[in-house]
Order: C-alpha cells, then structure tokens, then sequence
C-alpha cells in the first residue's frame, strides 16, 4: 500500500511524539514547487531526517538527545522508521515576521530559523497544525535514493496497513494547544 511520508528533522518528530508541539513552520524545499506548502497537508506519516539539522540548531532548553528517542535506536542506516502518523487540522499563512517570531517563541525554532524560512523564495511562512498518532506496531520502511535531498514529502510502500493509533495528545489537551496557537496568530479575537 502506498501511502505519503513527510519528511522533518527527527528531532521535531519527537517532539511533536511528546506532545511539546502540535504544528510545523514549513515553506517547502529546494526540490518542491513554489506554493507546496500552502494548503492543508492531509494525512501522512512522518518521516525523521537528520538533513539540515545540524546546521539549524534547536532554541536553547528544546534540545532533543538522539539517544534518548526510542524509535531511532537500533535501526541500520538503510531503515527509516515512520514513528507517527498525522492528520493536519489547521494551516495559517502568516504574511509578518513579527507574528512568525511571536509564534516561534515558545517553540523549539531560533529566531534566525524562522527568519529564514520567512524570507525564503518571497516573504511569509505557513504553520501547519496536527494531530499526531503513534503507530503499533511501528512501521519501518527501507531507504530509497529517491527520497534524498531538500523535499517536503515522498511516497512510501508499506507491507501492512493495520496499525492501532494512539493520539499522543488528549482530545481536550489539542484543543487547548489549538486555541493557544489561534491567540498569539489573531489576538484580536480574543479581546
């Protein structure tokens, strides 16, 4: 069965498994056409990438140590775990930086990281919302040379489709995440 992975740094895959965040600030890569990112995402699993990470590091006190991420460890090079599926729920074009910096300050996300999204190809940035899964069994895929490079999402072929998933945020607690983000992206609706 043939289903869409999207790829992320693997460090914002666990974060998003702990329930720390509940939405991505995304443009799109190199290899995805201008506008890839400004509709609602649909459903996928996520795919942990190492690619730019290093370069981009995390906000201070947002680290995520590799050794401590469950799904990561014991796997060879040539195996990529699929650790969550997701169902987007929201995408907000955000057109200002200062709103975008707003948002990102209580994220894993510096300031030169979303600044740099922001002006990447034309000025704004979308931040999509998810609700996230966790799979059991957890699904584990071979690597493919054609997923490499800087691209959003790919296909992937998975043996079985029967999976049991375990939202990682409670109903009430995505809620309350989705009207926190709501606030700082449209304060005036709340005044």
């Amino acid at each position: 069965m043939k289903v869409q992975a999207f790829k992320e740094w693997s460090s914002l895959c666990e974060l998003l498994l702990k329930g720390r965040i509940a939405g991505l600030f995304r443009k799109g890569g190199l290899a995805d056409a201008p506008g890839a990112m400004s509709g609602p995402l649909g459903e996928f699993w996520l795919h942990p990438t190492a690619f730019h990470e290093q370069r981009s590091p995390l906000r201070e006190g947002w680290e995520v140590d590799p050794s401590t991420v469950v799904w990561g460890q014991k796997l060879s090079p040539d195996q990529i775990p699929l650790p969550a599926w997701c169902v987007t729920t929201g995408c907000y074009q955000i057109q200002d930086l200062a709103s975008a910096l707003i948002l990102a300050q209580n994220s894993p996300w510096t300031d030169q990281v979303i600044e740099t999204r922001f002006r990447y190809r034309a000025p704004g940035i979308y931040f999509h919302t998810f609700r996230v899964y966790r799979p059991e069994p957890l699904p584990i895929v071979a690597d493919d040379p054609a997923w490499k490079g800087c691209k959003s999402f790919h296909e992937v072929n998975l043996s079985n489709a029967d999976f049991n998933l375990t939202p990682v945020l409670t109903t009430v607690e995505y809620r309350q995440e989705i009207l926190r983000i709501e606030g700082l992206l449209n304060p005036v609706a709340f005044a």
